[in-house]
């Protein structure tokens, strides 16, 4: 039996290391594993009269790998926190941490109190969407592969935020400029559409694909913008 064999019976406590020396290194070669007496007992007593009683006792006093496993999954998650006050949490990694930023950076910023329509997730496309308030403002409940990353709505601006987290793919090029502006058609609001990235490095590998009439926001430099096109600095066409 090779070591990684046994990791998951030495989390839940069925098996434990040993060694002649309780301190010895873990290549120590008087290391080895062993079934603890608790653990012993246990296993005596699955099929029995029993059983439900001894894993009762060892759950109490070992607890239980899925619940430590779903604990290091939610140690994981990435917190974020809606204008509102309202809480979520993201799955990790940095795609969702570019939103992270949008919502609590760039949305204090730059708009006078915008309110979160929707947001996506990586593992969970629509995490949270107001579709009454986008009904209102005009913008029928699309297929969710259609939305943007995150929306948000200034009622004292009359601006729509359209925004796109860019990590490895997808900052707002013209065709994809071309679509959303299709989904927001009869919107009642000015959009405002920009593409997110963490940092330069990461712009500058898209900057090529940005499209006119669009801005860019990079969450390392998060007090300043990037417009692609003179009119105006920051606003709706």
């Amino acid at each position: 039996v090779r070591r990684k064999d046994l990791v998951v019976l030495v989390e839940a406590k069925l098996v434990a290391p040993s060694a002649a020396n309780p301190t010895a290194d873990t290549n120590d070669g008087t290391r080895g594993y062993a079934i603890p007496s608790e653990s012993l007992e246990l296993i005596r007593n699955y099929g029995s009269a029993s059983w439900e009683e001894s894993l009762l006792t060892f759950r109490q006093n070992f607890g239980v790998l899925s619940d430590k496993l779903s604990k290091a999954r939610e140690f994981k998650l990435i917190p974020v926190t809606l204008p509102n006050g309202q809480t979520y949490n993201l799955s990790p990694g940095p795609h969702n941490q570019i939103q992270k930023a949008i919502i609590e950076q760039f949305l204090p910023r730059f708009s006078k109190g915008a309110q979160v329509l929707y947001v996506g997730d990586t593992s969970k496309k629509a995490l949270h969407i107001d579709t009454e308030e986008l009904l209102l403002l005009g913008v029928d409940e699309p297929s969710r592969d259609m939305l943007p990353d995150v929306i948000a709505y200034d009622p004292v601006q009359n601006w729509l935020f359209i925004i796109e987290a860019v990590h490895s793919s997808n900052p707002i090029n013209p065709i994809r400029h071309l679509a959303l502006r299709r989904l927001t058609a009869n919107t009642t609001a000015g959009c405002v559409f920009i593409s997110a990235f963490q940092n330069r490095r990461m712009f500058a590998k898209f900057s090529k694909e940005i499209s006119w009439e669009t801005d860019v926001w990079i969450a390392d430099d998060p007090d300043h913008m990037i417009h692609f096109d003179g009119e105006r600095y920051l606003g709706p066409y």
